[in-house]
């Protein structure tokens, strides 16, 4: 018997990964409407390839072996440890086989066959699996402007004077890198991760005083690109990388998960200006055209176009985000802002202003200055909204305080990384970790499931699972109905339609002492309502394969007031003996009572086509004709009462005249008397 057992690889690249898993999850960035690249087998002949149209490796392969122009020349497969290969059929020695870019298109690199094949085969490695990552993907990733990784052979020397020059060619994870190094035996060098998991760190272990340590490329540029050439002074024996820039955020990054903390992008409108000071909107408000941050880079970069504008939008040069940069002028600042009173430029991180541009990263940078306290740092870190910051006090007898820093996202996604030029001492108290379950006791046909928290809604239809604590064997789900919902729903629609009826009766009453009229006494429309209620609440409906068919089987009847009571017992009962009719009385399609009473209300309360909006829309013409008339009245009464004034006038007009004449016939006959 063997004391190692050995499996197969438990990740697999296969034709049927989608593009965007591939690549540590960074997908390839084609070139829209033009040709990604062009393969140049050994005979001198050429073809061109399109990938616009692909979404699987599969697809690549299919596009590749049946291009019109291939014809057999070059193959192209999925190997058995899912690596993609092209290998040319030619046999022709006019030049040399190789796969060039077309149209600035990042494809062919990304793809890992940007290159010259060997012996008539180029491979390509697609994913770093599941414990590393790919060579390419550091330092910002694939990009038109960064540097291209060429793994040759790095000369190390330990302390105690021990050397030797490891040749790297072909290696493509940063897992083959460590293990190239560790499995040396000439030199006293340990090669691992470093402790934020960033980077990778080179451990001298050799005797700690002796030479200094040093690592330098002989040919290519491997040490260099991860940051690790070095000539380390005596007693210096342990390099540090530092981050390496492993780009995590691409052209396909959802929006809905790019806003702090995992957030959603919100969306609305932008305005950017270039250092001339042109100026132009970019609208993101389109939630089917701008699903991604390659979708915002697109808008960016053709409102730009047509603005005028010397501005840029890429991804940019840390992996973890994009840049608005210029590409000229002078007098002014790049300036990102919202328009009106929108938060999208700020829910992108773009909201701002610098000399080259402005950029957006899933970082959140802390400044601590010589002078802080650690209240200053910990006021500092809670106002970022992405990590709360404590003070705690360890008991020790000197410096006892010590600072606690917990994200503000749970499970594996809240994982924080601390990097700072100053070493602050951080260990890891807790680990970010989703909670992970199996469901099935036999690991042959068990599956498992995560989440970021400790619940799981999805795990079993209908069950909603909680984790309390971690088990070391299985455990065992007793499923029982819970009626109390049920119960609970009739209960609150018992009590809603009761509160209807108080309504009714205050709105409709009269009071034979006062002669006091409800506001709707009298009005057909609430005698019309109540009827159709009742009617619903008292109908036997036709469900099929059920035994419950009316309310009053569930114990809900009217009582003398006109009010619905419940026989709890009754009810009880039901749900104890036959639950499922009672979900198919309420839930049934067309002609459940949900549905119907549904239809019933709707009928009433439509804001479009209601009898309650047919209603109101009677009472607000015959309140619009009243008015009417009640102006038209008023003009007619104006108009007599003008008329009446006149006639008043003109009367005394003529009573003043009267008296006067008389007054006149009063002096003559005086005088003719005398």
């Amino acid at each position: 018997m063997q004391s190692t057992l050995t499996g197969d690889s438990v990740y697999r690249v296969t034709s049927d990964f989608n593009l965007s898993q591939i690549n540590d999850g960074n997908g390839i960035t084609t070139v829209s409407g033009s040709e990604d690249f062009q393969i140049t087998a050994s005979d001198a002949s050429t073809f061109n390839v399109d990938l616009d149209s692909a979404q699987t490796i599969g697809d690549v392969v299919d596009l590749v072996n049946n291009n019109a122009s291939n014809g057999g020349k070059v193959t192209a497969a999925i190997t058995s440890d899912g690596k993609l290969t092209l290998t040319d059929n030619t046999g022709g020695v006019a030049t040399t086989f190789e796969v060039t870019a077309l149209n600035d298109s990042l494809a062919a690199r990304e793809l890992g066959i940007q290159t010259t094949g060997l012996g008539g085969t180029i491979t390509g490695t697609l994913s770093g699996g599941l414990n590393s990552v790919l060579l390419r993907n550091l330092n910002g990733g694939v990009s038109a402007s960064s540097t291209v990784l060429n793994a040759g052979q790095v000369y190390f020397e330990d302390g105690a004077g021990g050397n030797a020059t490891i040749d790297f060619s072909g290696v493509e994870t940063l897992d083959e890198v460590i293990n190239a190094i560790n499995a040396n035996g000439s030199i006293q060098i340990e090669a691992s991760l470093n402790a934020t998991k960033t980077g990778i760190q080179i451990k001298d272990t050799s005797a700690a005083s002796g030479t200094s340590i040093e690592i330098q490329d002989t040919t290519g540029n491997l040490a260099g690109f991860l940051k690790i050439d070095t000539v380390l002074a005596d007693s210096k024996h342990t390099v540090d990388s530092g981050s390496l820039d492993l780009r995590y955020v691409n052209e396909n990054t959802s929006l809905s998960t790019y806003g702090k903390n995992g957030t959603a992008v919100t969306s609305g409108s932008i305005r950017i200006t270039d250092r001339d000071g042109v100026s132009f909107n970019v609208s993101l408000s389109d939630s089917e055209t701008t699903k991604t941050v390659g979708d915002v880079l697109t808008k960016i970069n053709e409102a730009a176009a047509t603005a005028g504008a010397k501005i840029n939008a890429r991804l940019n040069d840390f992996g973890d985000g994009f840049i608005v940069e210029s590409t000229g002028g002078s007098s002014f600042d790049v300036k990102v802002e919202e328009v009106s009173s929108g938060t999208v430029a700020a829910s992108l991180g773009i909201k701002g202003a610098g000399a080259t541009g402005v950029t957006s990263r899933q970082i959140t940078e802390v400044s601590v200055e010589a002078t802080d306290t650690l209240q200053d740092i910990t006021e500092k870190i809670n106002a970022t909204g992405v990590a709360s910051a404590t003070i705690i006090d360890d008991g020790t007898a000197f410096n006892s305080a010590r600072l606690s820093i917990t994200s503000s996202r749970s499970g594996a996604a809240g994982e924080l990384i601390l990097e700072s030029d100053y070493n602050f001492g951080f260990s890891t108290s807790v680990d970010a970790d989703d909670a992970l379950i199996r469901i099935g006791s036999n690991p042959q046909t068990s599956f498992l499931l995560t989440s970021s928290t400790n619940s799981f809604d999805d795990a079993i239809t209908g069950l909603e699972i909680d984790l309390l604590s971690t088990g070391l064997s299985p455990s065992t789900i007793n499923v029982a109905r819970d009626t109390s919902g049920i119960k609970s729903t009739v209960t609150t629609f018992i009590n809603a339609y009761n509160s209807f009826v108080d309504a009714k009766n205050s709105l409709t009453g009269f009071n034979s002492e006062t002669n006091a009229r409800g506001v709707l006494n009298g009005n057909s429309l609430v005698q019309t309502t109540v009827s159709r209620l009742e009617g619903m609440l008292t109908k036997k409906l036709s469900i099929s394969n059920s035994s419950v068919k009316s309310m009053a089987q569930l114990g809900v009847r009217f009582n003398g007031n006109g009010k619905l009571e419940l026989n709890s017992a009754t009810l009880d009962a039901l749900l104890a003996d036959d639950p499922d009719a009672v979900t198919e009385f309420f839930q049934q399609e067309d002609t459940g009572f949900a549905v119907v009473m549904d239809d019933v209300i709707t009928a009433m309360t439509d804001p479009f086509t209601g009898t309650l909006k047919a209603q109101t829309d009677s009472l607000q013409a015959s309140a619009l004709a009243l008015n009417t008339r009640v102006d038209e009245l008023n003009t007619i009464l104006e108009a007599r009462r003008e008329r009446l004034i006149r006639q008043f006038t003109l009367q005394e007009t003529i009573v003043n005249q009267l008296n006067s004449q008389q007054t006149a016939l009063d002096g003559l006959q005086k005088a003719s008397s005398s």
